[in-house]
Parts: C-alpha cells; sequence; structure tokens
C-alpha cells in the first residue's frame, strides 16, 4: 500500500498548491498539485497534478552509495533533502536535477 505525505503547502488567494511525496508499490513519487484560478488559466481545469515517478530501487541504490557530504553522485539524496529542507523547490527544478544526474523518471501531468 503506498503511503503519501504532503511535505510543501502553499495558499496565495484562492490559489493553492502542495507537494507529496508517495512510497509504495515499488515506487517513489514526488506529486506538485494545484488548483485555482491561475492554475485554470495555465492548465485550462481547475485542479492539476503534475509528477515525476522513480523505481523504488533506483532510489535504494543511490542512497546506499550517495557519499556522506554532498557530491555528483549523491544528487538524487540531495535533491530530496533539499526539497524537504527549503520547502521551496518546484517539480521542475526536480526534473533538471534527475536529468542531470542521469536518473530514469516518467512525468505524468493531468487535470485531477
Amino acid at each position: 500500500m503506498a503511503r503519501r505525505q504532503v511535505f510543501w503547502h502553499e495558499a496565495e488567494g484562492d490559489e493553492v498548491r502542495e507537494a507529496a511525496l508517495i512510497e509504495g508499490d515499488g515506487l517513489v513519487v514526488i506529486e506538485e498539485c494545484s488548483s485555482g484560478r491561475l492554475t485554470e488559466g495555465v492548465f485550462g481545469a481547475l485542479s492539476y497534478r503534475r509528477s515525476v515517478t522513480l523505481a523504488d530501487d533506483e532510489v535504494r541504490l543511490r542512497a546506499c552509495r550517495a557519499p556522506r557530504r554532498g557530491s555528483a553522485p549523491s544528487a538524487l539524496i540531495r535533491l530530496l533533502a533539499w526539497f524537504y529542507a527549503t520547502c521551496a523547490g518546484r517539480l521542475v527544478d526536480i526534473e533538471d536535477i534527475l536529468d542531470e544526474a542521469g536518473v530514469e523518471y516518467a512525468y505524468t501531468a493531468c487535470p485531477v
């Protein structure tokens, strides 16, 4: 069974955004959801979900190989820690870092 943990939430006027980490079923999903008039103007839907999905094995393998201090091989672990710690990242930043680190992922985006 998958476990969803919201780690970032922001509300401005009628616009609400949140990001969550979902773990389970052999996958790790980082999702960003938004709703409100701005979302509707940009995506044509009142609520929208974007996510990246990684194989849990890939995440665990990177975690085991990651050095204690930040360096290129620990890009995925640094990324997740940064996202939790600062609550200032966006999914597009995660995609850029995953691409740079050569980590395979699936991207999905759809109205909810």
